[in-house]
């Protein structure tokens, strides 16, 4: 096995787990915020959260079937998760508007690598176009 087969299968492994770990906190936290809705924009955080979870279920599949509509998942998971660790902290914590701005670009950053690994994923095991 070539350096390269374990590299890409390490980035596939990578890509993978941090997709279901959004889908699996998408849907638990999502569903229980909408529980304790308050104020509109805990709604937008909430269906945000929904919305990453469901994105990450599209994009691992995308990814696995070799879909061509990936980077789309993957645009809509970016939104979601960007989205939701923005307005987090400020609509459920109570914190200043600025911990929610780095909270979010961080987020951004993160999710931002990883659709990176998968795309390059999908682009190496369809070979060149």
């Amino acid at each position: 096995m070539t350096a390269a087969t374990v590299w890409r299968r390490a980035r596939l492994v990578v890509v993978v787990a941090v997709l279901l770990s959004t889908v699996w906190g998408g849907f638990s936290d999502g569903v229980e915020n909408l529980r304790g809705i308050t104020t509109a924009w805990q709604r937008v955080a909430a269906i945000a959260e929904l919305l990453y979870g469901v994105a990450a279920i599209a994009a691992i599949w995308a990814l696995v079937e070799r879909m061509s509509w990936l980077r789309i998942a993957l645009v809509v998971w970016i939104a979601g998760t960007t989205i939701t660790a923005g307005l987090a902290p400020v609509v459920w914590g109570d914190a200043n508007w600025s911990a929610g701005v780095a909270s979010g670009a961080s987020a951004a950053v993160a999710t931002v690598l990883i659709a990176w690994g998968a795309i390059a994923h999908q682009r190496t095991s369809l070979g060149p176009s």
